[in-house]
């Protein structure tokens, strides 16, 4: 009978201390507020480390506003009067009664025949007598003593046949030195560009600009690796068709015939070259029959 009860107390020691150690332990008490004022602390803690925005270094945002928009009105002033000659004759110059030295030629082919451009009025003194003209197209033009009337420089090709048959020829160095200021020298030759020259004028059009414009735009967000490839593309494409271009011009300039010399009568030097001939003929004749 002692050893029954002694081993319920035993099982109801261990039925306790099992029951004792299953059940949770409270949780610790705070005073009152604390959690609160724990919270915000961290909350004030991890607003520290961030960087305030915007950055109180920047400047105003309407100065920046205002800057840009300068910077683009002037980039777009520049451009267009390279796009356009209109409105490049209209900024950067103004209208003269005549045209004299000094002065530019806004010169507008007919249709079909090329692209209107403004040439310099230039003036040369040829014996005594000034001339002024302007070049368009590679070919002379010029202008009356009122410089108000232009005039195509008209060569010396439809004069009666009985002066080509008694022209002696310039009978001067000075002779034909006038004639060459006056009608220039007979060829024609075809100036090819350089690269750098034919690249700039082909990446500042409408097109490749307005692409550079529209991939810059990447570079005010995280994809500038993006933006510097596109920019690098369209480079490449770009100096792809100014190499084309350079290539055909020098087909085209192979295409032309080769130059030959015209032996025209100079400074009397053909008729003394003509009697030294007759000179030489008689006295081999003589020594012949002699």
């Amino acid at each position: 009978m002692a050893d029954d009860e002694d081993e319920e107390d035993l099982s109801a020691d261990v039925l306790g201390a099992s029951v004792a150690a299953a059940a949770p332990l409270p949780p610790p008490t705070l005073p009152a507020g604390a959690g609160g004022t724990n919270s915000t602390a961290i909350e004030q803690a991890m607003r520290a480390q961030e960087r305030p925005l915007p950055n109180p270094l920047l400047p105003d945002f309407w100065a920046v506003l205002f800057l840009a928009v300068i910077v683009i009105f002037n980039a777009l002033v520049w451009f267009i009067q390279r796009w356009s000659l209109k409105v490049r004759a209209k900024v950067q110059y103004q209208s003269a009664p005549c045209l004299s030295a000094g002065t530019f030629a806004y010169v507008t082919p007919l249709l079909h025949q090329g692209a209107a451009a403004i040439v310099p009025v230039e003036h040369v003194k040829i014996a005594g007598v000034t001339q002024r003209f302007f070049m368009f197209q590679r070919q002379k033009y010029e202008i009356d003593e009122s410089g108000t009337v232009v005039s195509e420089l008209m060569m010396p090709d439809k004069l009666a046949l009985k002066h080509y048959q008694q022209h002696t020829g310039f009978s001067s160095s000075d002779d034909i030195k006038h004639a060459e200021q006056r009608y220039g020298l007979n060829s024609l030759h075809i100036e090819l560009p350089s690269f750098k020259d034919a690249f700039v004028k082909q990446i500042l059009g409408p097109v490749p600009v307005f692409q550079f414009f529209c991939a810059s735009l990447w570079l005010l967000d995280e994809y500038w690796n993006y933006a510097l490839f596109q920019l690098f593309s369209i480079c490449m494409y770009e100096s792809s068709t100014v190499f084309g271009k350079i290539k055909n011009m020098q087909a085209l300039r192979g295409m032309s015939k080769a130059s030959i010399f015209v032996k025209v009568y100079r400074e009397k030097v053909l008729l003394l070259l003509l009697l030294l001939l007759l000179l030489l003929l008689l006295l081999l004749l003589l020594r012949l029959y002699a």
